[in-house]
Order: structure tokens, then C-alpha cells, then sequence
């Protein structure tokens, strides 16, 4: 294996070897009596070949070079920022990332607003678990709403199920029966707001995620845990490959396409059926006509300490 002396020390050394050198000849000619004269010349050429030429390296070493290498790395290191930008970038493109922030807010309403005069635009999909994020604290969302009524697009809304929001109440440390009652306060508005019950659909299950498809695009809004979704991270998406809506395979596109908004939403379908499961409770259900007194109901026993009633098909 070769072994490579440090720079700094091979720099001494030929500072060493032609100025020490050199001034060594010089030392010896001016020691070394007239007479002999062929060994006078001979140190003299030595000294006169060494001390310059350690000097102009020395000059050139620390004057040019030096000065070069340092601006060589610099290039080179802004260089690798470069490379590892593209590869970043091209990365974020292969998975069809267009933006992501901080706070879901302003995606949502960029994508949803601007998709309700988009004639290619046949449906638009949220999914949350009661979407109060959306109705109580926008101002926006009705107005949405009833424009995408008004341009006759296909809503489809998933909110969990009140069987299960007790689970993130616990998750969050929020009182009993507090997103039951969200729950019921967000179906009564959207009906109100004149959405048909068949564009509602119960989830058996918490969704992890909030999310938003209209056309080639989808907003995935993962909740932290024991925290809200709304005021948390989420990401643009843009379909890779826009003339296959359940986007290209092993794409981040599919994976919440198929499972977070098809399996659930179409979970009659035999392929979605339950299998080696015991638990033959379909992922999702029609808001049913009686609604009210069901989730009333739930709600009663919440608050009383207990769970009095349980979706029974």
C-alpha cells in the first residue's frame, strides 16, 4: 500500500533541499581558498542552480499555486453542492414532489380553488377523519364547495368513522366525545352546504393522513403523532404519469391513491374484501339516513364514561 507524505512536509523538505542546499554551496565557495579553483567553481554552479530555483519555487508555490488550489477547491466544493442539488432534484421529480410545506393550508386551498374551473377536473377527493381543519377554521372551503356544486364536479368525502375517532382523542389528550362532536358539526355543514350523502363515506379506520386529489393532483398531509394534521407538514404530488389515475407502479402516487382514497372508497369490491381477517367489517360505509341519532347516541355514551353503541350490519 503506498503510503503519500503529507503536502506540508514535502513543501519543507524542498524548501530544505534546494535553499539549505544552495546556501550550503555558498558557505563552502566562500570557505574554499583561491587557489582551487576548478572546487570554487563547482560550489559556485551548485549554489547558483539551488538557491534561485528554491526561491522562484517558493515564489511560484505560495504566490501561484497555492492561491489556485485554494480557488480549485472551492470550485470543486461548490461543484459536489451542484451534483448533490441535481441529484435531489431529480430524485423529487422521479416521485413527482412539486412543493411542500410546513403548514397544509395553503396547498390545499392552491390545488382545490383552482381545480373548480378546470373543465378536465371530473372529481375531486378529500380524506380526513372529520375535516374541521377544513370547515370550522377556513373561510375559504365553503365558498369551494359550493363552486365545485356549481361546475357539477364529483365530490367524495371520507371522515372516519365515530366508532373510531375515540382512538385519536386519547392520542391527542383531548376530552371524551370532543372530535365526535367535530364529526357531527362538519357532516351537519357540508349537508348544509347542499353535498348529497352519497358523496360521504364512513372509514373503519383512522386515516394517518389528511388528503386531497383533483385531477393530477394531491396533497398527502401526514399527522404526526399526537398532534393535529391541520396545522402539520404536507406535500404536493403530482401524478408521474397523468393517463393512469392510479399513477405508475411503485410510485408514492399509488400507494395513497390505491390505499388511502380506492381500497376504502370502493371496499365492496371482492379484491378489497377481508381475508385471513376474522373481522368481517368493511373498510367504509354510506352515511346512513339516521346519522344524527347514531352518532348522538355514540356521543351519549362517550361523554357518560361509557360506549353504548356500535355500528351493527
Amino acid at each position: 500500500m503506498n503510503q503519500r507524505f503529507p503536502k506540508g512536509i514535502v513543501t519543507v523538505l524542498i524548501l530544505l533541499f534546494t535553499v539549505g542546499l544552495g546556501a550550503l554551496f555558498i558557505i563552502e565557495y566562500l570557505r574554499t581558498p583561491d587557489s582551487e579553483t576548478i572546487s570554487k567553481l563547482v560550489y559556485l554552479i551548485m549554489a547558483s542552480a539551488l538557491l534561485p530555483s528554491g526561491v522562484l519555487w517558493a515564489i511560484e508555490h505560495f504566490f501561484l499555486v497555492k492561491p489556485l488550489e485554494n480557488e480549485y477547491k472551492d470550485i470543486l466544493g461548490r461543484l459536489e453542492t451542484k451534483i448533490e442539488d441535481i441529484e435531489i432534484y431529480n430524485a423529487v421529480k422521479s416521485c413527482g414532489l412539486r412543493s411542500i410545506g410546513s403548514r397544509r393550508e395553503v396547498l390545499a386551498k392552491s390545488v382545490l380553488e383552482n381545480t373548480v374551473k378546470d373543465g378536465s377536473v371530473k372529481e375531486i377527493i378529500i380524506v380526513g377523519s372529520t375535516l374541521d381543519g377544513l370547515i370550522r377554521r377556513t373561510e375559504w372551503f365553503e365558498q369551494f364547495i359550493r363552486n365545485a356544486l356549481k361546475e357539477k364536479k364529483e365530490l367524495k368525502l371520507m371522515f372516519t368513522h365515530w366508532d373510531y375517532v375515540t382512538h385519536r382523542e386519547r392520542q391527542e389528550d383531548r376530552p371524551n366525545g370532543a372530535i365526535s362532536q367535530e364529526l357531527r358539526h362538519s357532516l351537519s355543514t357540508i349537508l348544509g352546504w347542499g353535498v348529497n350523502r352519497d358523496s360521504i363515506k364512513l372509514v373503519y379506520g383512522a386515516p394517518t393522513a389528511f388528503m386531497v386529489i383533483a385531477g393530477n393532483n394531491m396533497i398527502v398531509n401526514p399527522y404526526p403523532f399526537g398532534r393535529e394534521a391541520v396545522t402539520s407538514m404536507a406535500i404536493w404530488l403530482i401524478n408521474p404519469n397523468p393517463d393512469i389515475p392510479e399513477g405508475p407502479p411503485e410510485s408514492i402516487w399509488r400507494q395513497y391513491y390505491i390505499n388511502h382514497y380506492h381500497k376504502p372508497w370502493n371496499s365492496d369490491k371482492p379484491e378489497y374484501q377481508p381475508k385471513d381477517n376474522k373481522d368481517t367489517t368493511k373498510m367504509s360505509y354510506p352515511l346512513p339516513e339516521d346519522w344524527e341519532t347514531q352518532i348522538d347516541k355514540f356521543i351519549e355514551g362517550i361523554v357518560g364514561g361509557e360506549k353504548t353503541f356500535r355500528r351493527k350490519d
